[in-house]
């Protein structure tokens, strides 16, 4: 049963290098659920079509599959629908989250949430309590700059895009652990099986 078990919840901002943590934690051998993946599973439930469609209209979803633009284009930018949104959406994902953790043997299992600090509250109302939460902390400038380079954007649209999520600098202090990613892959990977250790 889940509260038997180390859940870590692991986040961290845009180009912060999670995925990297993720292959690292894989590879030495630890279950990381990606939540992304739940979500996109989770689109394809016909209770939540039918409820984006008769939310949204019948133009967000094409063949039973939710035409993710058409949705972005209602949901970005507008407070209103992104809750809306979430509010469907967001007690399944958790909900399957759980049914995965459940099925899994392991002690200690991940999370890979990008926007768990963000969500804190509905994970604590849907009774998904994290042992620890784990962030893949860089700095700013260097988030801009790995950004640049990973998207091929210029300065100017990498700053607007972070600047569209919750600071790196104010997640921090909903973190347990921090897993400061400034250096290179041995560094990173030295920080992690010290916190493993622990």
């Amino acid at each position: 049963m889940i509260q038997n078990k180390c859940i870590i919840g692991l986040t961290g901002g845009i180009a912060t290098g999670k995925s990297e943590v993720v292959k690292i934690l894989k590879s030495l051998g630890y279950y990381v659920i990606d939540s992304d993946k739940v979500a996109h599973r989770v689109l394809e439930l016909p209770e939540v079509l039918n409820k984006i469609k008769s939310t949204f209209g019948e133009e967000v979803v094409v063949n039973n599959k939710v035409q993710r633009n058409i949705l972005g284009e209602k949901v970005f930018g507008n407070e209103e629908n992104l809750k809306v949104l979430n509010e469907i959406t967001h007690p399944v994902i958790i909900k399957n989250i759980i049914f995965e953790i459940n099925s899994i043997e392991d002690d200690i299992i991940f999370v890979d949430i990008p926007l768990l600090i963000e969500s804190k509250d509905t994970f604590k109302e849907s009774n998904l309590n994290f042992s620890s939460i784990w962030l893949v902390y860089i700095n700013k400038d260097l988030q801009v700059e790995r950004l640049m380079a990973r998207d091929g954007i210029d300065e100017e649209y990498a700053k607007r895009k972070i600047s569209s999520q919750m600071s790196i600098d104010d997640k921090v202090k909903y973190a347990d652990v921090i897993i400061n990613n400034e250096g290179n892959r041995t560094k990173l990977k030295k920080q992690i099986l010290d916190q493993l250790k622990k």
